[in-house]
């Protein structure tokens, strides 16, 4: 929140009790990034737990009223790497279901991990560089 791109910015932060969230370079960075090609865009940021179901956190997101979800944050079983998964399905679901839109990295830890999921899914925009 103190960061300077965030000044003027319409922020809220999911606050989590029981969960130490921690900040990350990478996400104040998709979020300036976000904010420069829409400055008057409103931030909501909530990190995902460490047990790989979003669903908690995807609720809050749409029970505050969110257009557009980024998810960068992969998901890393090897045996489901590129795979359809049931992560991928329940997306779907919710892109279907209630009009917004998912984005995600197509691998944030370079060429050896390919696509992972969550952005595999067919109503997800995926993103990559190179």
């Amino acid at each position: 929140m103190t960061h300077p791109n965030f000044q003027r910015a319409n922020v809220t932060v999911r606050d989590e009790p029981r969960y130490n969230e921690i900040i990350l370079d990478h996400a104040t960075q998709t979020s300036s990034c976000a904010l420069s090609v829409a400055p008057c865009a409103s931030i909501l940021s909530v990190e995902m737990s460490t047990d790989g179901d979003a669903s908690s956190e995807i609720g809050w997101l749409l029970d505050n009223d969110v257009n557009i979800i980024n998810m960068s944050f992969g998901h890393w079983y090897v045996n489901e790497l590129g795979s359809y998964t049931s992560l991928s399905a329940y997306l779907d679901s919710i892109v279907r279901n209630n009009w917004v839109t998912i984005v995600g990295s197509a691998g944030n830890r370079g060429r050896e991990d390919g696509l992972v999921t969550p952005p595999n899914g067919y109503n997800n925009i995926t993103v990559g560089n190179c």
